[in-house]
């Protein structure tokens, strides 16, 4: 019986995490912590959301400009380690760096970086 109790414990403390969260409230908390780390959204595309035997899988294409690496990584840090849970799966890193420019031009670059952002949550049933 102490088993059972346990993991019926278990099972509601994942409900209460794995709450699916609204659109606008996914890109908000994106768009906080791009602007607590100097990073600027240039898009936010969400794709269909996909059905996981007892989960929804729910990603989201990102567009974005980092001054820098340390920039960017702190972005997917405090993204990763934020209380709800989003997973970075997939990065693209660009740096448009003129070419034949001064070297205070090329340093001054963004990176153009495109991520691709899963967030996951229970399906109650």
């Amino acid at each position: 019986m102490e088993d059972i109790v346990t993991l019926e414990k278990k099972a509601d403390i994942y409900n209460k995490t794995f709450v699916k969260k609204d659109l606008p409230v996914v890109m908000d908390i994106i768009s906080g912590i791009a602007k607590d780390t100097s990073v600027k959204i240039v898009s936010i595309k969400p794709y269909t959301e996909e059905t996981l035997d007892n989960y929804l899988n729910a990603s989201f294409s990102v567009t974005l400009s980092a001054p820098s690496y340390h920039a960017l990584g702190n972005f997917i840090s405090e993204l990763e380690n934020h209380k709800d849970i989003y997973l970075v799966s997939e990065i693209n890193i660009n740096s448009a760096s003129p070419v034949g420019g001064s070297e205070q031009e090329k340093n001054a670059t963004d990176l153009s970086v495109a991520l691709k952002i899963n967030t996951v949550s229970y399906i109650n049933k």
